[in-house]
């Protein structure tokens, strides 16, 4: 109607100048198609607030704004169900796209299929049971839970396994421009050579120079081991605390034992616990 209907353009463009529609354009006040639903469920409920129920007409119209109260209510619920699908769906391809199966042999999981729900994720602790070595305790894992596998994976950045507390790359060769740094692998006969280290900073004819705080490296994680049935944990009570165990096997025949929550109060496996009782009785 803007572009045929010449009075109604002024029209809008008058009382967009007013005070009391705040200066604000015509768009500003459109519901979005997907905003609909959600006012149409406001209104109804605010209907029902007012509607009187004295006379069987009163009673028949209340009757029949409850019935579309219910109908707005089913249709926002389905948004909302399809809105969590496709954002899991998309999470599960991200995480997918970024696992390494190298360590597994050719026993490789996909987190991508059907009713496999992302639950959670962060750094994990377990203990390392070795066949013929003693038991080690590894503190730099990285876990994935979905409602039916939990994946333990080691965090790799720059081709390089880090800690949660980051890493640091001692070999690498910058060139500095004025306006660029370039962070470079020195190569020599084929192979990566080791330096001292690089220190540098951004210089503009503006700035005196600027410390680089992160550098944006590569990151997957490996795939170390993976549980299939989640719900098979061992589940018992210690000093009045629920507490889950996974002993789960590697390719080379040893067991990563995890305890949520951890006996070490700075585990960061005490963060697992809520997440697991959502899905294990």
């Amino acid at each position: 109607m803007m572009k045929t209907k010449p009075d109604f353009k002024q029209m809008i463009t008058t009382l967009t100048q007013n005070n009391n529609v705040d200066m604000l354009g015509l768009q500003s006040y459109v519901i979005l198609p997907l905003q609909r639903c959600t006012k149409y469920a406001l209104l109804m409920r605010e209907l029902l607030k007012f509607a009187d129920q004295d006379t069987e007409e009163d009673k028949a119209i209340h009757a029949r704004i409850s019935e579309a109260n219910d109908t707005c209510q089913q249709g926002l619920n389905k948004i909302n169900e399809n809105t969590r699908e496709a954002e899991n769906y998309q999470r599960c391809i991200e995480i997918q796209m970024s696992l390494d199966h190298s360590e597994l042999e050719g026993n490789n999981v996909s987190v991508v299929a059907t009713g496999r729900n992302h639950l959670y994720e962060n750094a994990i602790a377990a203990e390392l049971h070795l066949a013929k070595k003693k038991s080690r305790k590894l503190n730099n894992l990285y876990g994935f839970l979905f409602n039916d596998v939990l994946l333990l994976t080691k965090k790799i950045v720059g081709g390089k396994p880090v800690g949660e507390r980051g890493v640091r790359l001692t070999n690498l060769y910058g060139f500095l421009f004025n306006d660029v740094l370039l962070l470079t692998k020195k190569i020599v006969g084929g192979k990566p050579v080791g330096e001292r280290g690089v220190r540098a900073a951004i210089r503009r004819p503006t700035q005196t120079g600027a410390g680089i705080n992160n550098i944006d490296l590569p990151v997957q994680y490996r795939v170390i081991s993976y549980l299939l049935d989640v719900s098979s944990a061992q589940r018992g009570v210690v000093k009045g605390i629920v507490q889950y165990g996974f002993a789960i096997p590697n390719s080379k025949g040893d067991f990563y034992v995890i305890k949520i929550p951890d006996d070490d109060p700075d585990s960061p496996n005490h963060n697992w616990q809520g997440h697991l009782d959502s899905i294990i009785s």
